[in-house]
Protein backbone atom coordinates (compact mmCIF):
# COMPACT_ATOMS: atom_id res chain seq x y z
CA UNK A 1 0.00 0.00 0.00
CA UNK A 2 2.61 2.46 0.63
CA UNK A 3 4.02 1.96 -2.92
CA UNK A 4 0.99 2.34 -4.30
CA UNK A 5 0.66 5.84 -2.45
CA UNK A 6 3.75 6.95 -3.37
CA UNK A 7 2.91 6.43 -6.89
CA UNK A 8 -0.59 8.11 -6.70
CA UNK A 9 1.13 11.05 -5.21
CA UNK A 10 3.75 11.09 -7.77
CA UNK A 11 1.20 11.06 -10.98
CA UNK A 12 -1.88 11.92 -9.16
CA UNK A 13 -5.04 12.64 -11.91
CA UNK A 14 -2.16 11.66 -14.57
CA UNK A 15 -1.82 8.03 -13.37
CA UNK A 16 -4.53 6.13 -15.12
CA UNK A 17 -2.77 8.07 -18.75
CA UNK A 18 0.33 6.80 -17.29
CA UNK A 19 -0.30 3.27 -16.94
CA UNK A 20 -2.42 3.28 -20.50
CA UNK A 21 0.96 4.58 -22.01
CA UNK A 22 3.25 2.34 -20.62
CA UNK A 23 0.70 -0.36 -21.45
CA UNK A 24 0.99 1.18 -24.57
CA UNK A 25 4.74 0.99 -25.18
CA UNK A 26 5.05 -2.50 -23.76
CA UNK A 27 2.16 -3.97 -25.95
CA UNK A 28 3.96 -2.24 -29.38
CA UNK A 29 7.91 -4.03 -28.13
CA UNK A 30 5.52 -7.22 -27.58
CA UNK A 31 3.63 -6.73 -31.26
CA UNK A 32 7.37 -6.09 -33.20
CA UNK A 33 8.76 -9.26 -31.43
CA UNK A 34 6.01 -11.18 -32.59
CA UNK A 35 5.69 -9.82 -36.21
CA UNK A 36 9.39 -10.12 -36.51
CA UNK A 37 9.65 -13.31 -35.73
CA UNK A 38 6.74 -14.11 -38.21
CA UNK A 39 8.59 -12.48 -40.90
CA UNK A 40 11.83 -14.82 -40.14
CA UNK A 41 9.65 -17.84 -40.38
CA UNK A 42 7.82 -16.72 -43.67
CA UNK A 43 10.08 -14.81 -45.64
CA UNK A 44 13.57 -15.49 -46.63
CA UNK A 45 16.31 -12.80 -46.47
CA UNK A 46 18.12 -11.17 -43.03
CA UNK A 47 16.19 -9.44 -40.84
CA UNK A 48 17.80 -6.99 -38.45
CA UNK A 49 17.40 -6.04 -35.06
CA UNK A 50 15.69 -3.07 -33.68
CA UNK A 51 12.41 -3.49 -36.22
CA UNK A 52 9.65 -1.20 -35.98
CA UNK A 53 6.38 -2.48 -37.56
CA UNK A 54 2.74 -1.24 -37.59
CA UNK A 55 -0.78 -2.82 -37.97
CA UNK A 56 -2.16 -4.15 -40.53
CA UNK A 57 1.33 -4.88 -42.58
CA UNK A 58 0.96 -7.07 -45.01
CA UNK A 59 3.95 -9.28 -46.81
CA UNK A 60 3.36 -11.88 -49.44
CA UNK A 61 4.29 -15.67 -47.52
CA UNK A 62 7.54 -17.42 -48.85
CA UNK A 63 9.16 -14.15 -50.52
CA UNK A 64 12.34 -12.74 -50.33
CA UNK A 65 12.25 -9.29 -48.19
CA UNK A 66 16.03 -8.69 -46.52
CA UNK A 67 15.39 -5.39 -43.40
CA UNK A 68 18.61 -3.91 -42.16
CA UNK A 69 19.14 -2.87 -38.41
CA UNK A 70 16.38 -0.39 -37.22
CA UNK A 71 14.21 0.03 -40.41
CA UNK A 72 10.50 0.86 -39.52
CA UNK A 73 7.55 0.08 -41.72
CA UNK A 74 4.43 2.14 -40.62
CA UNK A 75 0.97 0.60 -40.78
CA UNK A 76 -0.33 -1.04 -43.66
CA UNK A 77 2.35 -1.20 -45.98
CA UNK A 78 1.59 -3.73 -48.70
CA UNK A 79 4.58 -5.86 -49.22
CA UNK A 80 4.30 -7.91 -52.93
CA UNK A 81 7.10 -9.48 -53.64
CA UNK A 82 7.08 -12.64 -56.52
CA UNK A 83 7.64 -15.78 -55.62
CA UNK A 84 7.96 -17.20 -59.11
CA UNK A 85 10.05 -15.82 -60.28
CA UNK A 86 11.78 -15.52 -57.05
CA UNK A 87 12.15 -11.64 -56.79
CA UNK A 88 13.87 -9.54 -54.27
CA UNK A 89 13.72 -6.57 -51.49
CA UNK A 90 16.06 -4.98 -50.05
CA UNK A 91 15.53 -2.03 -47.49
CA UNK A 92 18.85 -0.60 -45.67
CA UNK A 93 19.90 0.25 -42.39
CA UNK A 94 17.62 3.04 -40.25
CA UNK A 95 14.97 3.80 -43.29
CA UNK A 96 11.47 4.94 -42.36
CA UNK A 97 8.46 4.27 -44.84
CA UNK A 98 5.34 6.10 -44.08
CA UNK A 99 1.88 4.30 -43.50
CA UNK A 100 0.04 2.82 -46.89
CA UNK A 101 2.90 2.42 -48.89
CA UNK A 102 3.01 0.03 -51.77
CA UNK A 103 6.26 -1.96 -53.24
CA UNK A 104 5.86 -4.36 -55.64
CA UNK A 105 8.35 -6.12 -57.13
CA UNK A 106 8.78 -9.03 -59.99
CA UNK A 107 12.49 -8.46 -59.79
CA UNK A 108 14.57 -6.59 -57.99
CA UNK A 109 13.87 -2.92 -55.49
CA UNK A 110 16.70 -2.53 -53.64
CA UNK A 111 16.21 0.28 -50.91
CA UNK A 112 19.37 2.08 -49.44
CA UNK A 113 19.73 3.21 -45.41
CA UNK A 114 18.43 6.13 -43.78
CA UNK A 115 15.82 6.53 -46.97
CA UNK A 116 12.84 8.49 -45.92
CA UNK A 117 9.65 7.61 -47.44
CA UNK A 118 6.02 9.23 -47.32
CA UNK A 119 2.63 8.23 -46.95
CA UNK A 120 0.62 6.76 -50.18
CA UNK A 121 4.10 6.25 -51.76
CA UNK A 122 4.25 3.55 -54.69
CA UNK A 123 7.31 1.45 -56.11
CA UNK A 124 7.00 -0.92 -58.47
CA UNK A 125 9.33 -2.58 -60.99
CA UNK A 126 6.87 -4.02 -63.01
CA UNK A 127 4.03 -2.39 -65.46
CA UNK A 128 1.37 -3.95 -68.31
CA UNK A 129 3.02 -3.65 -71.46
CA UNK A 130 0.98 -1.64 -73.81
CA UNK A 131 2.77 -2.43 -77.55
CA UNK A 132 0.66 -5.07 -78.79
CA UNK A 133 -2.78 -2.72 -80.27
CA UNK A 134 -4.46 -6.27 -81.35
CA UNK A 135 -4.13 -7.64 -77.80
CA UNK A 136 -6.06 -5.84 -74.69
CA UNK A 137 -3.87 -4.87 -72.41
CA UNK A 138 -4.84 -7.09 -69.77
CA UNK A 139 -3.80 -9.50 -71.44
CA UNK A 140 -0.39 -8.80 -72.61
CA UNK A 141 3.13 -9.71 -70.70
CA UNK A 142 4.52 -7.86 -67.92
CA UNK A 143 7.66 -5.20 -68.49
CA UNK A 144 9.93 -5.62 -65.77
CA UNK A 145 12.71 -3.66 -64.35
CA UNK A 146 14.62 -2.52 -61.23
CA UNK A 147 14.82 0.23 -58.66
CA UNK A 148 17.91 0.99 -56.97
CA UNK A 149 17.27 4.19 -54.32
CA UNK A 150 20.59 5.03 -52.77
CA UNK A 151 21.24 6.18 -49.41
CA UNK A 152 19.65 9.34 -47.52
CA UNK A 153 16.70 10.07 -50.30
CA UNK A 154 13.59 11.58 -49.59
CA UNK A 155 10.39 10.81 -51.45
CA UNK A 156 7.91 13.10 -50.73
CA UNK A 157 4.28 11.83 -50.22
CA UNK A 158 1.82 10.25 -52.85
CA UNK A 159 5.08 9.62 -55.67
CA UNK A 160 5.20 6.38 -57.99
CA UNK A 161 8.48 4.98 -58.34
CA UNK A 162 8.24 3.00 -61.68
CA UNK A 163 11.22 0.66 -62.70
CA UNK A 164 12.25 0.18 -66.20
CA UNK A 165 14.14 -2.83 -68.35
CA UNK A 166 17.07 -0.95 -67.98
CA UNK A 167 17.04 0.18 -64.47
CA UNK A 168 16.53 3.13 -62.66
CA UNK A 169 18.97 4.53 -59.81
CA UNK A 170 17.99 7.48 -57.62
CA UNK A 171 21.16 8.76 -56.39
CA UNK A 172 22.31 9.52 -52.95
CA UNK A 173 20.74 11.95 -51.37
CA UNK A 174 18.49 13.25 -53.79
CA UNK A 175 14.96 14.40 -53.07
CA UNK A 176 11.35 13.56 -54.95
CA UNK A 177 8.44 16.44 -54.19
CA UNK A 178 5.16 15.19 -53.39
CA UNK A 179 2.90 13.90 -56.06
CA UNK A 180 5.41 13.12 -58.28
CA UNK A 181 6.15 10.16 -61.27
CA UNK A 182 9.52 8.59 -61.45
CA UNK A 183 10.29 6.41 -64.49
CA UNK A 184 14.10 7.58 -65.21
CA UNK A 185 17.18 7.61 -63.06
CA UNK A 186 17.78 10.59 -60.81
CA UNK A 187 20.94 12.03 -60.17
CA UNK A 188 22.85 12.45 -56.97
CA UNK A 189 22.38 15.54 -54.35
CA UNK A 190 19.36 16.94 -57.03
CA UNK A 191 15.83 17.64 -56.19
CA UNK A 192 13.33 16.41 -59.09
CA UNK A 193 9.64 16.54 -59.10
CA UNK A 194 6.22 16.70 -61.51
CA UNK A 195 4.48 14.19 -63.81
CA UNK A 196 6.78 13.15 -65.24
CA UNK A 197 9.52 14.42 -62.63
CA UNK A 198 12.05 16.22 -63.63
CA UNK A 199 15.03 18.24 -62.24
CA UNK A 200 14.07 21.57 -60.61
CA UNK A 201 17.33 22.17 -58.43
CA UNK A 202 20.64 20.79 -57.04
CA UNK A 203 21.00 20.80 -53.21
CA UNK A 204 24.37 22.63 -52.87
CA UNK A 205 23.20 25.44 -55.03
CA UNK A 206 21.74 26.88 -51.58
CA UNK A 207 25.42 26.45 -49.43
CA UNK A 208 27.45 29.64 -48.27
Amino acid sequence: MPRLQKIFQRYGWRLPFTVLAISAIRFARIYNRAFSGWLKLTTLGHKGRHLTLGPDVNVSPGCWLELGEGVSIEARCIFEISTNPQARVKIGDGTWISHDCHVCSRNNIDIGAQVLIGELVSIRDSTHGYADLRMPIKKQKDVIGSILIEDDVWIGRGCLIQGKPEGIVIGRGAIIAANSVVSRSVPTMEVWGGVPARFIKQRHENLP
